[in-house]
């Protein structure tokens, strides 16, 4: 009987010195937790939207809050189908085939890829193509990253003028799958005052650093694909 009694209470001892041991190293080692750092974070939306401005009552001067915008104006009333299409109700998968069953191979596909992954429910689907409540974004850009077309992108929410349109085709390509797209005319350029608008590979982008909000580009374009974005 002592012959194993013996090596269980030597077991025994070994077993309780090694857990007083490690119980020691973890108070020694764990890191405190810092309750303000997590309080901030999870009142913060992880987002360019200026809240921690007002959370924090700080100046953080001149950076601009974000949000999303899809640049193109394709409903179904200014494009048409060009194929139909039966498959996963996703645009990545229905971009794989052909560029999607919209004329415009730059267009937007309508399936929802952005609108399922933004957490805010910022966008809802609309005659066929993503629309962004830019009142609701918080600018995290998880949309932006799954449009397979990449016509998603962060603008400045104080932003005058848009091209609404991401075709790159010539204009009379352009014109004959949408009646809204950019046709790189290039008469927006040459009337803007402030040298903001260029048009290169046939569609016509605004530098938001030199845009005033004038508003005559939005004038002269011919298709209406420049909008004021509020």
């Amino acid at each position: 009987m002592s012959d194993i009694l013996l090596p269980v209470l030597i077991v025994s001892a070994i077993g309780v010195s090694v857990g007083l041991l490690l119980s020691a190293v973890w108070a020694i080692m764990t890191v405190p937790k810092d309750e303000t750092a997590q309080n901030l974070t999870e009142a913060l939306p992880s987002a360019e939207c200026g809240a921690c401005e007002a959370i924090l009552d700080t100046d953080i001067g001149d950076v601009a809050a974000k949000a999303a915008i899809v640049r193109c104006l394709g409903i179904c009333d200014n494009t048409y189908v060009k194929m139909d299409y039966t498959g996963f109700n996703s645009c990545a998968a229905a971009a794989q085939l052909y560029g999607g069953m919209n004329a415009c191979r730059f267009g937007c596909i309508g399936l929802g890829d952005c609108a399922r992954e933004c957490d805010h429910h910022a966008i809802e689907l609309c005659n066929e193509i993503a629309i962004v409540d830019r009142d609701i974004c918080v600018g995290c850009g998880k949309c932006a990253e799954v449009c397979p077309k990449q016509l998603i992108e962060l603008t400045d929410r104080r932003q005058a003028a848009q091209v609404m349109c991401s075709n790159r085709e010539k204009g009379a390509v352009t014109r004959k799958n949408c009646r809204v797209g950019c046709i790189g005319c290039m008469r927006c350029e040459r009337v803007c005052p402030e040298g903001a608008v260029k048009v290169e590979n046939f569609l016509a982008r605004v530098d938001r650093s030199l845009c005033t909000g004038c508003g005559i580009c939005i004038m002269e374009c011919p298709t209406g694909s420049i909008h004021e974005i509020i």
